[in-house]
């Protein structure tokens, strides 16, 4: 979005990135918050978004969980790149 004073970017919004909510949960429960169902399919989504992202030519050099959004239909986001 631009307008006369400058130029905005705006994001879908993600409730969590990984680090926190892997850390949070297990904090309290002992585990992992993800199944490993959904460990696999957590892994496709990064591995297609990473895909993408060198098909474009584009290098993340800070990949980390903290760096991985997690929204509420359980969709993975690469940020920081």
């Amino acid at each position: 979005m631009q307008s006369r004073s400058g130029v905005f970017l705006v994001f879908e919004y993600a409730q969590h990135d990984l680090a926190t909510l892997v850390d949070d949960h297990h904090a309290k429960h002992g585990r992992s918050p993800f199944k490993p169902s959904e460990v696999k399919r957590l892994t496709l989504q990064l591995l297609d978004a990473l895909h993408f992202l060198r098909s474009m030519h584009i290098l993340h050099r800070d990949l980390k969980l903290s760096n991985l959004l997690y929204d509420h239909r359980g969709m993975l986001r690469v940020a920081d790149y």
